[in-house]
This record gives C-alpha cells, sequence and structure tokens, in this order.
C-alpha cells in the first residue's frame, strides 16, 4: 500500500499506451497484450482493465533488447583488428616458425 503523500504513476490501457508511446505504430493493444502473456510487460487488472505504466514498457524494452554478435573477425575486418591487436595469431605462429626454419636452415649449413 502506498505510503500517505506519495504519488502514483500514471497508468494507461494498453490503447492509451499504444497510442501515446508506440504513435507511428510499431506497437499496438495487441502487441503490449502478448508481451504481458510472456511476461515481458508488467500491468495491473483493476476491475478486468489491463494497466500499464511507462517505467513497465521502459523495463520491457530493455528486456527485449537484441544484443549484436560480432565476428571476431572477418575478411573485411582482419587488416584493422590486425594494426589493432598486432596481428592475427596464425600470422604470429608463421612468423616464428618462418624464423625457426631459418635459425635450423643457418645451423645445418654450417
Amino acid at each position: 500500500m502506498p505510503e500517505r503523500g506519495a504519488s502514483l504513476e500514471p497508468v494507461y490501457t494498453l490503447k492509451q499506451a499504444a497510442e501515446k508511446f508506440f504513435p507511428s505504430g510499431p506497437l499496438t493493444a495487441a502487441s503490449l497484450r502478448n508481451e504481458i502473456r510472456k511476461g515481458r510487460l508488467r500491468a495491473t487488472m483493476p476491475a478486468g482493465k489491463l494497466l500499464v505504466t511507462e517505467s513497465a514498457l521502459i523495463e520491457m524494452l530493455e528486456s527485449c533488447r537484441v544484443n549484436v554478435c560480432r565476428p571476431t573477425s572477418s575478411s573485411k575486418s582482419v587488416g584493422r583488428l590486425d594494426e589493432m591487436f598486432g596481428g592475427s595469431e596464425t600470422e604470429r605462429i608463421a612468423k616464428a616458425q618462418a624464423a625457426l626454419k631459418t635459425i635450423f636452415e643457418g645451423r645445418s649449413r654450417r
């Protein structure tokens, strides 16, 4: 129960929330209802009316955030990564093997 003097956050019906926060229509009352059903949007239901708050909508959007997986290397980014980290592991191994080969070839000629 809220303390005396504490103000309640404004609540919106799903239709009101969709119109106010998503005016161009990416989310509708039906999509918000689906998010409630999936457990990603907190809602209350006094008198049989689904109500949501702005903070509940923000939490839903945060929980639905897409994490972009970037490849650690690709043919396009190898040059840039090599500059940043001093070459690839394979390149370092190849250089070390070439150096060892040169050393051993020099010893075998003696």
